[in-house]
């Protein structure tokens, strides 16, 4: 999953997703709550995160690394 780019290689080389939402108990769409969410990775030599916010078009974050590749 991704291009095989750590997640701080930024723009153009990381994978990135945008506007991320769950679904609430409701049944509703939502923009996870910024307090509650836990970024982080299995292994930091292998994948990372980064970038990660919230802004006008939601909630967003880079990610990526070689994975097993390493």
């Amino acid at each position: 999953m991704g291009s095989g780019h750590f997640a701080s290689e930024g723009h153009g080389k990381a994978a990135f997703i945008k506007s991320i939402q769950i679904i609430d108990e409701n049944n509703k769409l939502v923009t996870p709550n910024e307090n509650r969410v836990v970024v982080g990775t299995s292994d930091i030599t292998k994948y990372t995160v980064d970038g990660y916010g919230i802004d006008k078009e939601g909630m967003h974050m880079y990610y990526g690394g070689p994975g097993n590749f390493v």
